[in-house]
Parts: C-alpha cells; sequence; structure tokens
C-alpha cells in the first residue's frame, strides 16, 4: 500500500497549535499526502517532456526502476486512509506513465525507420538494444496497457530486423492477451484524464498516442474488416479522442506529409470500403477529423472532409451465398461456397435479372450489371447457408445522401434505439461539416429520394419528437442514450443557425412547442411553458447529467445572439429562470464544470434577452423620430418588449 512518510506527528505551535493533537496530526497527514500525490504528478509530466522533447534515451537501470515503481502502483493498492483528492493524483500519475513508457522506448522512432527505410536497407536498432526486459519483468508490471505498448515495441524491432534474435515470448500473442484484459480501455481511460486533458502540453500527450495508434497497426499489420466488434470500437476512439480539439493534429493528419499518419490514412480508407454495412469506424473516425478545427486550417479540413465522403466509390452490403454470382463465369455462388472462402477479393455480381435493395437505404438499389468485390467471408453458424460475404459495390455515390437516406430510415424504423449510435455520429458529423460550410450548406439541406425531397430538419425533427416520447418509458441506460440523441438534434441545429437562423427558430419552435405568453400576463407556473423542454430536464435532473439542457441553453443563445426572436423566446427566458436557476441550490451535478455551464447559459440567455429589449427600444425611438421602410414595429417588436416588461414585472424575476 501507498504510505506516504512523514517526518514529524508532534503537535505545532501556533494557530494549528491550539488544536487537540490528534485533529492536528489528521489535517496535516491529509495535507502531507495531498502534496506530496501533486508532486509526483507535476514530476511524471516533467519526465513525459525530458523524453518527448529530446533524444533522450533511458539507460537499461533506469528503465527497470521505472518499471519496479509502476509495479507498487496497482490501482488496488491504494490506501483507504487517502484523501478522495489523492487517489485522484495517483491515478493520474498511472495515466500519463503510459505516455512515459511509450516515449522511453521511442515507439515514434522505430515507426519512423519502417516509414523512410527501404525494404532492402539494412538498419542499426542499437539504440534499442538496451532496453530489452526479460518475460518475467513484463509480467510483473500486470498492467495491460504497459504490456503492450512493450509488444508494439518488440514487434516493430521484428518488422525492422526479422533476422534478430527470437524472443523467449510471442509479441502478438502478448498483445492478445493485453487487449483481451482490458488493454484499449485503460488507454481510452488515459486520454480522459484531467490532468492530461488540461495540461499545457496536452497536444504533446496526443500525439504521442496517435502515433501509437499508427505502430499498433502497422506492428499487427490490423485491418478493420478482421479486427473484433470491440476492438475496431476502442481502436477508433482512441484516435477520435487523441485529435479531439487538437486543430494542429488534424491539420498534419489532411496535409498528408506526416509520414508517421499514413497507417491510420490507410485504415480510415479501409473502413470507408466498409460504409454503410459497418458505419460507426469511418463516421467516428471522419466525424473526428472535421471537429477540430480553427481559422487558419477550416477551409482545408472542410474541403477534405467532404471530398471524402462526398466521393465514395463504393458501398458494402452483407450477403448470403443466394444473392450472388461469380461475375465472370455467371456460375451461382452457392455451388462454390468452399471454393470462395479461399478467394477474398473475387468479383461477384447480383444473381441476374434481380434488384438487391441496400437495407437502411431507401432508394437505393443494385442490379446484376453492378461488380463488386469479395471483403471478408463470415461464418455464421455450421451450415453454409448461414454465412455471410461482405461485398464492396464499385459504384461512385454521393456518402451525404447515404447518411441522410438512412437517418431518413431510421425516423421510420421500429428499432431506433438500436441506431442510436449511428445517429449521433450522423448528427454530428454533419454538424461539423455545415458549422464550416457557408458555400455548401443548402445542397446538403435535403436530398430526393424516390422523387420526395427529404430535408436533414425534417428528419431530425421526427428523430427528436420520437426519442422525447421514448425518454419517459426507458431505463437509466436507454434514457442516457436517448438524450445524447436529443443533444445531437439541437447541436445539428446549432449549426444550421450560423447559416439560417430563422429557419432554425421555426424547427425548435416546431420542436419543442410551447404553452404561449400572453402580452402582460403572468404565467401561475412560469417553468411549465415548455413541458417537452421541462420534462426533459426533469430526468437529466434525476440521472445529475444535463447534457442536453446546456445544448437547448446554448442554442437559444445562438438565436438570440443573432437578435432572432418570437412569441417563443419569453418561453425560453421563463424555463431558464422559473426551472433552472431557481432551483439551482437543490440539484445534484455529477459534474461540477456542468453546473458551471448550465449557469452560465441561463445567465447568458437573460442578458441577451435584455439586450434585444434595448435594441428594440432604441429602434423604437428612432422609429418615432424618423420611420424605418418595410419595419412594422407591430409585429415585430411590441409584443416581445411587452413580454420582457411583463417578466420584469414578475416579482419572482428579480
Amino acid at each position: 500500500q501507498f504510505h506516504p512518510n512523514y517526518q514529524e506527528a508532534s503537535e505545532t505551535n501556533g494557530c494549528l497549535g491550539r488544536c487537540p493533537s490528534k485533529t492536528i496530526e489528521a489535517g496535516l497527514e491529509n495535507y502531507w499526502t495531498d502534496q506530496q500525490t501533486l508532486e509526483q504528478v507535476l514530476l511524471m509530466q516533467q519526465i513525459f517532456l525530458f523524453y518527448y522533447l529530446e533524444e533522450n534515451m533511458p539507460r537499461r537501470e533506469l528503465l527497470r526502476n521505472f518499471m519496479t515503481f509502476l509495479c507498487s502502483m496497482q490501482p488496488g493498492s491504494f490506501g483507504s486512509s487517502l484523501s478522495e483528492i489523492a487517489v485522484r493524483n495517483m491515478h493520474s500519475i498511472l495515466n500519463t506513465s503510459v505516455f512515459v513508457f511509450i516515449e522511453m522506448l521511442d515507439v515514434d522512432g522505430l515507426l519512423e525507420m519502417i516509414a523512410t527505410n527501404a525494404s532492402d536497407q539494412l538498419v542499426d536498432l542499437s539504440k534499442w538494444s538496451t532496453l530489452d526486459l526479460t518475460s518475467l519483468e513484463i509480467e510483473k508490471v500486470s498492467q495491460p496497457h504497459l504490456t503492450l505498448v512493450w509488444s508494439v515495441f518488440q514487434q516493430l524491432k521484428h518488422v525492422l530486423s526479422p533476422q534478430q534474435e527470437k524472443l523467449a515470448y510471442s509479441p502478438d500473442q502478448v498483445a492478445v492477451k493485453s487487449i483481451s484484459q482490458g488493454a484499449l480501455d485503460r488507454i481510452i481511460f488515459a486520454l480522459r484524464d484531467e490532468v492530461i486533458h488540461s495540461s499545457t502540453d496536452s497536444t504533446a500527450f496526443h500525439s504521442v498516442l496517435k502515433n501509437f495508434v499508427s505502430s499498433l497497426l502497422v506492428a499487427f499489420e490490423l485491418t478493420p474488416k478482421r479486427l473484433p466488434s470491440d476492438m475496431l470500437e476502442a481502436l477508433t476512439k482512441i484516435f477520435a479522442l487523441s485529435v479531439s480539439g487538437e486543430p494542429i493534429l488534424v491539420e498534419q493528419f489532411w496535409n498528408e506529409e506526416y509520414l508517421l499518419d499514413q497507417p491510420i490514412r490507410n485504415f480510415l480508407g479501409e473502413c470507408q470500403q466498409l460504409f454503410p454495412s459497418l458505419p460507426t469506424p469511418y463516421m467516428r473516425l471522419l466525424q473526428a477529423l472535421c471537429e477540430a478545427v480553427d481559422e487558419t486550417n477550416a477551409n482545408l479540413v472542410n474541403d477534405k472532409v467532404l471530398s471524402h465522403f462526398r466521393d465514395l466509390k463504393s458501398l458494402s452490403v452483407f450477403h448470403s451465398p443466394s444473392d450472388l454470382m461469380d461475375a465472370t463465369s455467371e456460375i451461382h455462388i452457392r455451388h462454390q461456397v468452399q471454393k470462395l472462402q479461399l478467394q477474398m477479393g473475387r468479383q461477384v455480381r447480383i444473381v441476374k435479372n434481380c434488384v438487391y435493395q441496400i437495407p437502411d437505404c431507401p432508394g437505393l438499389f443494385i442490379d446484376d450489371k453492378v461488380v463488386g468485390n469479395v471483403l471478408e467471408y463470415y461464418q455464421d453458424g455450421r451450415d453454409d447457408s448461414e454465412s455471410r460475404y461482405l461485398v464492396s459495390w464499385l459504384v461512385d455515390i454521393d456518402g451525404y445522401f447515404l447518411i441522410l437516406s438512412r437517418l431518413h430510415s431510421f425516423s421510420i424504423s421500429e428499432e431506433m434505439i438500436s441506431k442510436a449510435e449511428e445517429i449521433q455520429l450522423s448528427f454530428k458529423l454533419l454538424s461539423s461539416v455545415l458549422a464550416n460550410s457557408m458555400d455548401h450548406w443548402e445542397e446538403l439541406m435535403a436530398v430526393n429520394i424516390d422523387d420526395n425531397e427529404i430535408r436533414l430538419l425534417d428528419v431530425a425533427a421526427v428523430i427528436f419528437e420520437r426519442h422525447r416520447s421514448m425518454l419517459a418509458h426507458t431505463t437509466n441506460e436507454e434514457a442516457g442514450v436517448c438524450l445524447s440523441v436529443l443533444s445531437s438534434c439541437l447541436n445539428l441545429a446549432i449549426a444550421v443557425s450560423t447559416c439560417d437562423p430563422k429557419l432554425v427558430a421555426n424547427w425548435l419552435r416546431k420542436v419543442v412547442g410551447g404553452s404561449g405568453v400572453m402580452s402582460g400576463s403572468i404565467l401561475s407556473d412560469p417553468s411549465q411553458c415548455i413541458p417537452a423542454i421541462a420534462g426533459i430536464y426533469r430526468k437529466e435532473v434525476s440521472m445529475g447529467s444535463f447534457d442536453f439542457t446546456i445544448t437547448f441553453l446554448k442554442l437559444v443563445n445562438s438565436l438570440a445572439e443573432k437578435v432572432v426572436f418570437g412569441p417563443d423566446s419569453i418561453l425560453y427566458l421563463y424555463f431558464a429562470t422559473f426551472e433552472i436557476l431557481s432551483n439551482i441550490q437543490t440539484v445534484t451535478f455529477h459534474n461540477r464544470h456542468q453546473q458551471i455551464d448550465l449557469v452560465g447559459s441561463a445567465l447568458s440567455l437573460i442578458q441577451n434577452s435584455l439586450r434585444i429589449y434595448e435594441l428594440l427600444q432604441d429602434m423604437r425611438r428612432v422609429i418615432d423620430v424618423c420611420p424605418v421602410k418595410d419595419f412594422d414595429w407591430s409585429t415585430n417588436g411590441s409584443s416581445y418588449t411587452s413580454d420582457i416588461e411583463s417578466f420584469l414585472r414578475n416579482k419572482f424575476s428579480l
């Protein structure tokens, strides 16, 4: 167990000395422990920078000492007497250690050698020869994410020099064991650590882990079509988190000059081949790569993302053997099942004179003239009739049409909850694209399916209403899924509001409704003026998480900042004041930052509403002196100012 050392436990003089000695001892011990663990966190960060910023390599004994230190820092060994702050610091030390370990081994250096060296060129690995540890030393660590790093390190050395002396253990077996023990989940946990996230050197941490993903892909030649779904999900999450909020890394990726990103670029292309049958990996990667932008790289990133998913050259579909025939011989595949298992990449067609409807894509069909390549064979049962072939059909298609077509299909599906993750990622991706697409946004708002215009916001409205209706009858886990989808709908609206705020204001009025407020009236229960939103908010109160309400207030503030208002604007103001701020002291928050965001958004809405009121008052005075052409005060401003004045007269508002 971790026990801090104390030089003295006696009672001290001064103010603290007037307290009972036990109280002093306990207080000083907790304070001293917190400070010791904080110092270790800072030291670990300094060690990371020492290896990250300089060409430093540790001596063998230093590496062993580091591993010994980590062995003594098992999460289960923290003493129960440690304070919450000390335990949090200890976890941060462990989380930072994986970044230190990657840099100590200089995994980036090995990857760079693979990227730049010719295949027949001899490589000098003497720089890394002193870093070998025995299998027993590795087993003692018993922390799967660190053993995964070690296996990648060893496998990269083997790729560079296959003739090197064989190890007593197989790196790929170590990697498989580490991943089965939760190595990738531990890395995700480390990336989300508050110390790493808020560090001034967060880009360095994120860059190291992004390059580690490339190293992992190269070391074991990983391809998405052959990865288990949980591992594929974890890998894409790690990459998405590593570029989150890092515009420099995103620009580096799309510039295509940074060689260490090439394995991930290839991986993205391979995930694109699986779309839309396995949509989540591709959409998660692409969404992460267009979210972190700033003014300097917005055009570059948006053009790259748009060209990537709007100009697809193939789409993938799962087929049973009875759907397919050989593309050249026109012999039915069901007579060649055993042969086909050995011939991935074989060209096939749909059975002659047949048309195949793409699942969840209304309006999209494949006929017997389209050629496809078999990507993978999946044995679902003992009988070959239960097998599936993943076929990539060679067609030119707009990925945006695919996404909106699938969203439209989900909006009328009976099993919408099972599609929640894809719906969220679709809305997130479209939100990121629309927020930076002032030149393209109109063409992205609708597609034609079977001669019917399907509008993006209309689909979002249906999905919003269905998930809102489901919310009242779900478990806490399903409620979290519903709330995430509802938030993603509003985030989409926020993105569209940058292009057409009046369109979004009308959409929001339609989606959330409201009981209405007559000018000069005072509601007996103002918090109930938007029952739909109030109901969702109360569900969030019961769960202690407020992503949806914060997003709703951000949307309303976005409209108010653009001076877009109407009879419903006062309803949002009443909700923020009487439902949120009036009861804020009685609400439990699982995340302290959400409390700050929620209160800040509610106060911003009051401030923005009063700014509009002052602006209208100024305009009224101007109009009285010099009338403004085509401005009807009675319909545009009078009702709003009356509603604000009624709000201010309400004795509870102040």
